[in-house]
């Protein structure tokens, strides 16, 4: 099969799971393979300490590293770190992809160690036209899910554990943050940090300040 046949085969057959495999809590995804993604989110539901914060690190560089690398095919790829070592789950439509991910997530600080349980689907015949429209439809998604993986990744790194109470959502450079901070200083951090994320025009300010 043609390069350029192969290459589409993959773009339309995300194109019509992508609703399944867009929703992102925190950007983990166990052994199972329910494959994690950078829809909007809160960067997790219970931090707990130091630790946590560390996986979250790892594993949104990770996604944003797959994301960067393997563009639609990322989508389909599940996250758990465990310790030094990342657990990659899901299934892509390359066989070269699965390769590519386990070298990705190894070039992330911390990871040692990668339990590769990543399938390749099989391959079906379809037409170039109906790719392109799939390609229309799907290609803003991936950059947009990059954006929201960078934007998370610096909020960790600058709020620490309050950024596990904030959501981001990315749409064409524009991204909203909603959630709960305690104090209108974090609140500032967390739009000012966004703000100077690269690929970010415009950011609005949907956080309300919770003193507990």
């Amino acid at each position: 099969m043609p390069g350029r046949q192969r290459q589409a085969l993959a773009i339309l057959a995300v194109a019509g799971s992508l609703a399944l495999l867009l929703p992102l809590a925190g950007c983990t995804a166990g052994p199972g393979g329910g494959g994690s993604t950078a829809e909007a989110s809160p960067l997790g539901s219970d931090p707990g300490n130091d630790g946590d914060l560390s996986l979250a690190l790892r594993e949104l560089k990770i996604r944003a590293g797959l994301l960067q690398n393997l563009k639609l095919d990322a989508f389909g790829i599940g996250i758990d770190i465990s310790g030094d070592t990342a657990t990659l789950t899901g299934e892509v439509h390359q066989a070269a992809s699965k390769i590519v991910a386990e070298e990705v997530a190894l070039t992330v600080d911390g990871v040692n160690d990668v339990d590769n349980r990543i399938e390749v689907k099989s391959e079906e015949k379809t037409d170039e036209t109906a790719v392109a429209r799939a390609v229309d439809k799907v290609g803003d998604r991936v950059a947009n899910a990059l954006l929201e993986a960078r934007v998370k990744t610096r909020l960790l790194e600058e709020l620490g554990r309050t950024a596990f109470d904030v959501e981001v959502e990315a749409a064409d450079k524009t991204v909203v943050l909603r959630g709960t901070v305690p104090d209108d200083s974090r609140r500032e951090l967390a739009v000012k940090t966004a703000e100077k994320t690269d690929g970010v025009d415009k950011v609005h300010d949907l956080i309300t300040v919770h003193q507990g």
